[in-house]
């Protein structure tokens, strides 16, 4: 029996566009059919713009990511939409973003964007719940929790629906969902991701990410969508950008920073405020 195709890596998908044994169109009417079949139950999509997908399938623009389906959380701005960021489907009523370069990017690169991607309303929850569009549910188990706010985002790679999507992050919002829905969520360092034509929730946190079935296509994903001075900006540590620094947290920081925390409780102790712990009503440790 072959392989389902909505299934495949990025890799396989183009080797089959080499030899000839696949095209971008076929690969996308598939990805189209299951996204309408399934979307109604999973909720991932806010809209899937199938016409405008199949005429890019037709004459797919050459390179690395030709004719692959992605989609993208509906936070981004397109030169035809403005985002509705999981709280209208449609464009919200608020000053116009501009294009994101990031989709373009993509686009340039090949890939055939099949729609925006439900999300946590204004980028702005942890479960996938969202009573104001619609509950993104998780495809192994639309009873377990998705997690947000890049939840469509999860949803659509995780059930076949795209071969990879673009979320956002400001505190685990790629990485939360996509663990939970069983892929790979990448959050690349400050301005390896243009995150023009966003809206906005915290602008010092956000930062776009990747969402994919495999850390390979994570990796080409943010490789062809990412800003050109990403490449050469070097970090405050001195490594090269899109490379981790040495030690991370290991040995020094962690202790470092205890330190640090205590030394600041200290501090406000000796200048006039209590400081004391806290618990909350809703936690259960």
């Amino acid at each position: 029996m072959s392989r389902d195709i909505r299934l495949l890596s990025i890799a396989e998908l183009q080797a089959r566009y080499s030899d000839g044994s696949l095209t971008p169109s076929e690969t996308t009417e598939a990805c189209l059919s299951r996204a309408e079949e399934m979307n109604p139950e999973l909720g991932a999509f806010i809209s899937i713009d199938a016409q405008a997908a199949r005429a890019a399938a037709q004459t797919p623009r050459p390179g690395p990511l030709s004719g692959v389906p992605l989609a993208h959380k509906d936070i981004f701005a397109t030169p035809d939409r403005q985002p509705g960021c999981g709280v209208v489907r449609g464009a919200l009523p608020c000053p116009p973003l501009p294009p994101s370069p990031l989709l373009a990017r993509m686009e340039a690169a090949g890939a055939i964007d099949l729609g925006p991607l439900n999300m946590a309303g204004f980028a702005l929850g942890t479960t996938g719940a969202n009573a104001l569009v619609g509950d993104a549910r998780n495809p192994w188990d639309p009873a377990f929790c998705t997690g947000a706010s890049s939840s469509g985002s999860a949803v659509a790679v995780a059930a076949g629906l795209a071969f990879g999507s673009i979320g956002t992050d400001s505190g685990a919002s790629v990485r939360v969902p996509a663990a939970l829905c069983g892929i790979v969520g990448y959050m690349p360092e400050h301005g390896a991701l243009d995150g023009t034509g966003c809206f906005p929730l915290s602008w010092s946190a956000d930062r776009p990410g990747v969402l994919a079935r495999d850390p390979s296509a994570a990796v080409r994903a943010r490789r062809h969508g990412g800003c050109q001075y990403a490449v050469r900006h070097p970090r405050r540590d001195g490594a090269a950008g899109g490379r981790p620094a040495r030690g991370g947290l290991e040995g020094r920081a962690a202790p470092r920073r205890s330190r640090t925390a205590s030394a600041a409780v200290g501090a406000q102790d000796g200048g006039g405020p209590r400081v004391a712990a806290v618990r909350a009503a809703h936690c259960s440790n």
